[in-house]
């Protein structure tokens, strides 16, 4: 989604800033303390220092009616938190597990493929990709059009006199003129047209240099030449239904397989796991926003102007529609997978192609987790990511990102699936873990939910109203090893956060202090411990 994707821009923005502005402090110098693996696996096998198990927390909580409420501010840190909470403990003792990361075996890609594809022949989705003579026509005049504003600009008089700004206009130029210069030459050999059938396909997994040295045409560049390994399949479109279906293998970026359908046009050609918002929290309507619509990832500027899907229908009721979800799962072995949240939405219309009126289709958005012991790893931890404080601008992290899984339903069936990072556990280190007592946990709290969504912004405040306290599992990560940890016991603090600025507020949904439920610490969730 090209154009979707420089639109999101303004809004990763202001998530940086957000993000930023809650790094952990630590007022007592202890509490934010990132232990090793198997000091945490030792601490949950010691049953000593006050600790409990799942059985001992619901004692506690018993006294209070499984209630929580409490009222903490920090002018300073601009945070104010009510607390008006639910208390929530698994009626099953929990353990700890280790964990890893597991690619997309074929078995089950060919699983899923006869499952929402049939047996009918597929084709390489690249195809999709090769740019056709109107692709480059737009990038050309794009080019042109950006040079002759630029050199515009350098003969202002007030930007000659800045040698700095010279310079970046003429290095822009020159890049600027780089991309002309490669495109030029494409212009006249550009197909006006491309017909998948074309480009049959096995379905099997490959290399993207593996597929680069059969077809060329598909890449804008060269790829690397990783171990990483890929498909991208689409149907011909000739029941009625284009369908595309792609998988990544990625040390980078994390496992995925993304599922689309619709009878229109082919959709989300380019998906990406860290393109994934996971709040189904819809935005609020106005005169041009539709009620339930999912923003993920468009930046609305206020002019854009939406309107309904004309080639979808969704009249299935929502029971229908949630059994239809859960049929499939069980069709593929997923029967470990628990639906956490979701109804019917209004999504934006995922595709490549620039449009001056965005169309959304009404369909029904359903979020599984995975259940161990018949608790759900909420992963509120979040993805972990790779930080490096000394590399360049061009350092790329890596990504674990949360394990999920997405469908989307209308009267077609299942339109969407989207299966995100799985999961494999490799061993059980502790079958009833020891735990800290839920006062100790709730202290934690109390100290430190102001420092983790502290504001540095003069003009913003945060408003965070938590009314569930919830003991559930997550994957933290393994601090030297980035793709191996532990599915873990973790309290998570649940409910709205109003971010309060000139009079507005921009309200979102989640988790806003996740603490490790065997040894107290803050889980980090740019590290994921």
């Amino acid at each position: 989604m090209k154009t979707l994707k420089a639109l999101a821009a303004c809004l990763c923005a202001l998530s940086l800033l957000c993000s930023l502005s809650a790094c952990l402090k630590d007022p007592e110098g202890s509490i934010v303390v990132h232990k090793s693996l198997e000091g945490l696996i030792q601490a949950a096998q010691t049953e000593d220092d006050g600790r409990v198990n799942a059985a001992g927390l619901r004692e506690s909580a018993a006294e209070t009616g499984f209630s929580y409420v409490g009222q903490f501010a920090d002018q300073e840190l601009g945070v104010t938190v009510n607390v008006n909470a639910s208390i929530e403990i698994p009626e099953t003792e929990l353990g700890v597990y280790r964990v890893r990361q597991k690619p997309f075996e074929q078995d089950f890609i060919d699983r899923v493929r006869a499952a929402l594809m049939g047996d009918a022949p597929v084709y390489e989705g690249g195809a999709l990709r090769i740019l056709l003579r109107e692709d480059v026509e737009t990038i050309l005049a794009t080019a042109r059009s950006t040079i002759a504003s630029m050199e515009e600009l350098l003969r202002d008089p007030e930007v000659q006199a800045d040698p700095d700004r010279v310079q970046e206009l003429e290095d822009s130029i020159q890049d600027w003129q780089e991309s002309l210069d490669h495109y030029q030459p494409l212009y006249e050999n550009a197909p006006t047209e491309v017909d998948v059938t074309d480009y049959p396909a096995d379905g099997q997994l490959h290399t993207d240099s593996a597929v680069y040295a059969l077809h060329p045409e598909f890449f804008s560049q060269a790829p690397e030449d990783t171990a990483d390994e890929a498909l991208f399949v689409v149907s011909d479109g000739a029941d009625g239904s284009y369908r595309t279906l792609r998988v990544r293998n990625s040390e980078q970026d994390g496992n995925l397989l993304s599922y689309r359908a619709c009878p229109a046009e082919y959709l989300d050609t380019e998906p990406e796991v860290t393109d994934f918002d996971l709040d189904l929290s819809p935005m609020p309507a106005n005169d041009t926003v539709p009620e339930d619509f999912l923003y993920r990832g468009f930046c609305y500027d206020g002019s854009t102007v939406f309107t309904p899907y004309e080639h979808d229908e969704t009249t299935v009721s929502q029971e229908d529609a949630l059994a239809t979800a859960q049929a499939f799962l069980e069709k593929l072995g997923l029967e470990d997978f628990a639906f956490e949240q979701g109804g019917l939405f209004n999504e934006l219309i995922p595709t490549d192609k620039a449009r001056e009126v965005w169309p959304y289709r009404h369909c029904f958005i359903f979020r599984f987790r995975r259940t161990v012991d018949g608790v759900m790893v909420t992963q509120v931890s979040g993805e972990k990511r790779e930080i490096n404080d000394d590399a360049g601008e061009d350092f790329l992290p890596r990504a674990w990102p949360e394990e999920f899984i997405e469908l989307r339903i209308n009267d077609s069936g299942v339109v969407g699936f989207d299966y995100s990072a799985p999961l494999e556990i490799t061993e059980t280190v502790a079958e009833n873990a020891a735990l800290r007592p839920l006062a100790e946990i709730q202290n934690t709290f109390e100290t430190m939910v102001c420092y983790v969504n502290a504001v540095t912004d003069p003009n913003l405040t945060y408003q965070i109203d938590v009314d569930k306290m919830r003991l559930s599992y997550t994957r933290i990560s393994e601090q030297d090893s980035f793709d191996t940890g532990l599915i873990v016991p973790v309290w998570s603090f649940e409910g709205a956060r109003a971010m309060l600025f000139s009079g507005a507020a921009d309200v979102t949904h989640g988790s806003f202090l996740e603490i490790n439920a065997v040894d107290g610490s803050i889980i980090d969730g740019q590290l994921g411990y």
